[in-house]
Order: structure tokens, then C-alpha cells, then sequence
């Protein structure tokens, strides 16, 4: 009943529209706790990321034992490296496993080059820039030259191709270069 006709009134309208506007206040109050918990969280990893080291997987790594040391494509290794003492070898692995992740890296990088600089050693060029010289000692008794022109036919379809030609990646990538370089020049003025 109104009060007009003596009764009580009850005017619900009203509280329901509070109700939803409480429903609604608190869905935005969610969204913006939840954006502000996510740009803190990605402020973090921005504060953070400069001191923490990629976990990207490494194409080329090398391990160090006794008097040498080895150079791996994932867990193949790919050349053997010997030396007057260990620290040598390491070093010279650790030279060559970090500049072919670095062509490796590269879109169409470098042709891989053997020169004979010596007659007891070999050198691998790529653009010109010194990889390794393979000596007498790392090629198990063969001449240094034939033994890197050897190596660099295994190494270059994995530096070039991206992979082994087992897991397809020579055709994926070395057989749709040209592809790829026309399609990244036509969009390099390009904003994506």
C-alpha cells in the first residue's frame, strides 16, 4: 500500500540498483587490483632482467676434459680440440662454441672459409674474422687443411641451416632464405 491510501510503501527500486552498482563497482575494483599487480610484476622482471642470465638454450656449447676439450651442437660433438695444457684447449673451445652461436644467430650469416696459414695448421674464417685455427694436434693425425675443409662441410649446414638435417632445418631455412630476405627487406621500413 502508498501512503496515500493509509499504507506503507516499499520502494525497492532503489536497492537494487545500489546492489548493482556495488556488483559493478567491485568487478572494476578487481580489474584494477589485477592491473596493478600485473605492471608491478612486470616492472619487476624489467628491474630484474638485466642481472639475470638468459635461459635461452645455447645451439654450441663446450666442455672441458683433461688435456682438451669439445665443442657440441646440442649434445653432438662437432670437434675436438687438444692442446699443450687443458686451459688452452678451453679456451680456444670456449672461443669457437660462442662465435658459432653468434653466426648461428645471424639470419644469412657468413660463408664458414679454411685457409692453410701454416703447414701444421688450418684456419676457419667467417666475413673474414678468425673462428679457430685447428692444429696438428686436434685432427688425429691428418693434415690440418683437409681435415677443416672436412669439418666446416659438417658445421656449415648447422650454422646455416639452423639445425640438423635430420630435424629438417637445412631445407626449412637454408631452401626459403632467399624467401625470407625478400619478405624482410619489403618489411623493414615497416612498423609491425
Amino acid at each position: 500500500m502508498d501512503s496515500a491510501h493509509g499504507g506503507e510503501h516499499i520502494e525497492t527500486g532503489g536497492l537494487e540498483l545500489r546492489a548493482g552498482f556495488q556488483r559493478a563497482l567491485q568487478t572494476v575494483e578487481a580489474v584494477l587490483a589485477g592491473a596493478a599487480v600485473c605492471a608491478l610484476v612486470f616492472l619487476g622482471l624489467d628491474l630484474m632482467a638485466p642481472h639475470m642470465k638468459s635461459k635461452r638454450p645455447q645451439p654450441f656449447l663446450w666442455a672441458s676434459q683433461g688435456d682438451g676439450a669439445t665443442v657440441f651442437f646440442g649434445r653432438e660433438p662437432v670437434l675436438k680440440l687438444r692442446g699443450q695444457d687443458g686451459s688452452g684447449a678451453a679456451a680456444r673451445a670456449r672461443r669457437l662454441a660462442n662465435s658459432l652461436g653468434s653466426l648461428f644467430s645471424q639470419l644469412d650469416p657468413p660463408r664458414l672459409e679454411v685457409a692453410a696459414d701454416r703447414p701444421e695448421t688450418a684456419s676457419v674464417r667467417a666475413g673474414g674474422v678468425l673462428l679457430i685455427e685447428i692444429e696438428s694436434a686436434d685432427t688425429e693425425g691428418q693434415r690440418p687443411l683437409p681435415f677443416a675443409r672436412n669439418w666446416v662441410r659438417r658445421i656449415e649446414p648447422l650454422v646455416r641451416g639452423k639445425g640438423a638435417e635430420a630435424d629438417g632445418c637445412p631445407a626449412c631455412h637454408i631452401e626459403r632464405l632467399d624467401q625470407v630476405l625478400r619478405e624482410s627487406r619489403i618489411h623493414s621500413g615497416r612498423k609491425w
